[in-house]
Formats: C-alpha cells, sequence, structure tokens
C-alpha cells in the first residue's frame, strides 16, 4: 500500500530570519513520531479522527476523536500507533510569543492558568471539531496569496487555544467567586457558542431567575451580567481583529454585536481606541482583506 504523505498545511517560509507563528500539519498512523523528542515551542494534538497512543514522561494516554492535548516547550513525548487503529492528527507548532500573547489578551497567564503542568487534555464538542476541520478545509482551499493564508492559519490556532483559555475564568472575574451559580454563569457569558443570545436566554440554563443571579453578582462585587457578557465579547473581537483577516463589521457579528456603531462606539469606550485603530497596532500579520 502506497503511503500516504502528511499534509504540511500553509508553512510560511522563514523571512528575515524570523520563523512563522504558526504551522499546522495533518499526519495519519504511518506518520507518528514514535521516538522521544520535544520542541523549542508550544504543541497543539488534534485529533480528527481515529485514536493513537500519546506518552509523556512515560506514562501512555490513549486519545481519541475530539482529543486536545497542550504541550509546553522542552515537553519530552512520543506519539505512537494504537494497535491497528487508522488515525488523522491535527499538529499545531505555535511560537512561545503568539500563544502567550493570545493566552494574555483574555487574561490568562500561559503557563500558571492554561497550561499548570507540562501538559494538559481535553476533549471538545463536535461542534468545535466541525469548526476546526472546516477552518483546516477553508484555509487549505484558499488564497495562494501567503499572509492572508497565514493568518488564517493563525485564526484557526486562535481558536483552539481560546478553547483552552475558556476552561478558566478570566481572573479579573473568578478570584473572589464563592457561590457556584456565578461561576457557572462566568462561564456561560465567557462561551461564545453564547454570543448570539441574550443573557436572559443564556440564564434560562440555570437552575435560578435572571433577577437571582444579578443579585447574586451584585453580592460577589462584580459588574451586571450585561456588562460582563458586554466585555466579554469585545474580547473575543480583539482576538479575531489580532489574528483574522476578517472585516470590523463581520468581526462584530461574530462576536454577537449586529451593529457596527454600537461595536465602535463600546470598543472605544472600552480599549480607547477604535477596532480599526487597535488592529493598525496589534496584527499580527502585514494585511487584511476588505479592511472596512
Amino acid at each position: 500500500m502506497e503511503k500516504k504523505s502528511s499534509v504540511r498545511l500553509l508553512m510560511i517560509p522563514e523571512k528575515n530570519g524570523v520563523t512563522p507563528d504558526v504551522n499546522v500539519f495533518i499526519n495519519n498512523e504511518s506518520e507518528l513520531y514514535p521516538y522521544e523528542h520535544n520542541h523549542d515551542f508550544y504543541e497543539v494534538m488534534f485529533i480528527r479522527s481515529g485514536s493513537l497512543i500519546h506518552s509523556i514522561n512515560g506514562q501512555d494516554t490513549v486519545m481519541e476523536t475530539g482529543d486536545v492535548c497542550f504541550l509546553r516547550p522542552e515537553t519530552a513525548h512520543t506519539v505512537k500507533r494504537n494497535g491497528s487503529f487508522s488515525v488523522l492528527l491535527m499538529n499545531f507548532n505555535i511560537s512561545e510569543p503568539f500563544f502567550e500573547s493570545s493566552c494574555r489578551l483574555y487574561g490568562f497567564d500561559p503557563r500558571k492558568d492554561v497550561i499548570p503542568a507540562p501538559s494538559i487534555g481535553f476533549s471538545v464538542s463536535k461542534r468545535d471539531s466541525y469548526e476546526y476541520n472546516a477552518l483546516f478545509t477553508a484555509a487549505s482551499a484558499g488564497t495562494n496569496d501567503a499572509e492572508t493564508q497565514n493568518s488564517a492559519v493563525k485564526l484557526l490556532a486562535s481558536k483552539i487555544i481560546i478553547k483552552a483559555c475558556e476552561r478558566k475564568l478570566s481572573p479579573s472575574f473568578s478570584r473572589e467567586v464563592k457561590n457556584v451559580l456565578v461561576a457557572d454563569a462566568l462561564k456561560e457569558l465567557k462561551d461564545p457558542t453564547n454570543f448570539e443570545l441574550s443573557v436572559k436566554e443564556i440564564f434560562k440554563k440555570m437552575p435560578c431567575t435572571h433577577e437571582h443571579l444579578t443579585r447574586l453578582f451584585k453580592k460577589e462585587n462584580l459588574p451586571p451580567p450585561n456588562k460582563v457578557f458586554l466585555k466579554n465579547k469585545l474580547d473575543y473581537s480583539c482576538a479575531l481583529l489580532k489574528s483574522s483577516v476578517f472585516t470590523v463589521t463581520k468581526i462584530a457579528e461574530l462576536s454577537g454585536i449586529y451593529s457596527t456603531g454600537y461595536f465602535n462606539k463600546s470598543f472605544l469606550q472600552e480599549y480607547g481606541v477604535t477596532p480599526t485603530e487597535f488592529r493598525a497596532s496589534n496584527a499580527v500579520y502585514g494585511k487584511f482583506i476588505n479592511k472596512e
């Protein structure tokens, strides 16, 4: 049987001695790394389908469809076949500056909060898996323009980094939170999949009324839920402005804000600059498509 070659997605070449922030590979079961090795970058492994055995410090773990593993730089590990099982592995090589700045954008310490040990692992939903695979397909089938492709890869990497960050509450809202209901509500308000809903609709999932939760927020010395929700949306828009080629209008919509005027006004009040000014100062790549 002919061996399939791995897909090396959008490998942007070094430019002026500077390596790209993100590279993504797709490997099958014949292209794993059964010998112990480490890297000088953050590595993220996402199992698109199938199963493999991942060993860290001699401890074997079976990873299956939908599983994700984040590895700190210099973490020794091996990646082996799991018997006769096939596998498709999406592998991200992410530079330390890009990974750590992405985490800090959401108020997280990359090592203390997001990856407190040499590695962390978790499973994502079918919806998230579908989104990652769709973004991969769209990026690999897209334009030949290197910068645009590079930004598409960074968006994909940012999505999966955000998922790791979402497993922790933002320190600005969680340090003093003692009430379990409030902690659960904060998680729901930070989940981008809820951004198209209203706070009242989100709180319908909770075992108490919107009014009661609002009172609990006040007891915890937190801003009102509507303000927390808006801040989370604006923080999410910052990541998209920094790492995507979407227009400002599209980013507002993806962040659950459907009035560009209100988005611009809220962004300016929160950060002291407009979305366009923020993008110009913080973009992780050189140019954008359809800037307006």
